[in-house]
């Protein structure tokens, strides 16, 4: 826009970006996309549990990988709120991408009430998850380091659950461990934040202990 005052023209740019009628469907390309790919996050872990890779197969089974795709979404947001909601999506799309992968691939049945428990899952951990992976991207400091913590968090807290309570699957506790600890320290960016990280791991475990107890008891 030019404003002319006298001689003199003045030229005021206006930042280039989405206007309100493209914002919303610019929302709803993300919410659709990352609903895909919740629904191949699904279809991968479940097919990765019908082949005999040990304590891989484990993982696979686990809600790590699928908390982490959560994660990864919220991280191209730049909204807390948004991020919370592709974190939803996301896992909604993982569930259903699951259940349609034991009914058509595997040729397994997965009952509706299976179905129902683990999208309330996915209701409930989305947002955190997602919502952490947009606070990762945008909050500096000791922010960053905390939802890095966090992520890594679900890992650590999944495999001292199968040291502890699931006997056969004992390596496999070990590999999400390291996993969990390799994932905080990788997504701190200073010696400092990885400290953070670190600490916020460890102070999560009870809280991880409480929650997996709680999911097993449910289903």
């Amino acid at each position: 826009m030019v404003r002319r005052l006298g001689s003199n023209a003045v030229i005021t740019a206006h930042p280039s970006g989405p206007g309100p009628r493209e914002q919303p469907v610019r929302v709803a390309e993300l919410l659709a996309g990352w609903f895909v790919l919740g629904l191949v996050v699904g279809v991968v872990t479940q097919i990765l549990q019908g082949y005999h890779l040990g304590s891989w197969a484990w993982i696979a089974n686990s809600g790590g990988p699928w908390l982490l795709a959560a994660f990864a979404a919220g991280a191209v947001m730049r909204g807390m709120a948004l991020g919370a909601v592709i974190g939803v999506t996301t896992l909604t799309g993982a569930n259903l991408g699951y259940a349609a992968a034991v009914t058509w691939i595997e040729h397994g049945t997965s009952s509706t009430s299976t179905t129902v428990f683990w999208i309330i899952i996915g209701v409930l951990g989305g947002p955190v998850f997602g919502a952490a992976g947009t606070w990762w991207r945008i909050a500096p400091g000791w922010r960053r380091a905390v939802a890095a913590g966090t992520i890594g968090a679900v890992f650590v807290g999944e495999g001292i659950r199968g040291l502890w309570f699931i006997t056969p699957v004992q390596h496999g506790g070990w590999e999400q461990i390291v996993i969990g600890v390799v994932l905080a320290i990788w997504l701190a960016q200073t010696w400092r934040e990885r400290g953070t990280a670190i600490a916020t791991l460890i102070c999560l475990q009870p809280l991880m202990v409480l929650v997996f107890a709680a999911v097993d008891r449910a289903r």
